[in-house]
């Protein structure tokens, strides 16, 4: 777990470092922009829509305007993060083996189903040849 959890960290300071933005920016945008737009963007695909990821652009295009200081949002909602994976230490995961589980498994695994509902077709097709 350890060593998941220093890739992904390591991964999430080298794009901090391009983009000079910071940590929490960065763990911010990725987990709750990118990846719900991705899901989102899967899920209408599934159901043959648009409304979904354009709703969150929409939400995430206001959030961004209205939100007076964009800096201290992601350090709040990195700490707030952090509090929740260090409540699941009642089923013996410490910090660092939530994040992994919660962070990188899970969001993986839904990642995996949904793609997989929304491509199935293709995919069989794919692996036919």
């Amino acid at each position: 777990m350890d060593a998941v959890f220093d890739i992904v960290y390591r991964f999430l300071v080298f794009i901090s470092e391009i983009t000079q933005l910071s940590y929490h920016e960065i763990n911010s945008i990725v987990y709750y922009i990118i990846v719900l737009f991705i899901y989102l963007f899967l899920l209408d695909k599934i159901f043959h829509f648009h409304y979904l990821k354009i709703a969150c652009s929409i939400v995430v295009i206001l959030f961004l305007i209205f939100i007076p200081d964009f800096a201290k949002f992601p350090t709040k909602a990195f700490i707030s993060s952090q509090h929740f994976l260090q409540g699941f230490g009642f089923v013996g995961l410490d910090y660092v083996g939530a994040s992994v589980v919660i962070c990188v498994v899970l969001p993986f695994v839904v990642f995996v189903i949904i793609f997989w509902i929304a491509y199935k077709e293709k995919i069989k097709r794919y692996f036919k040849r």
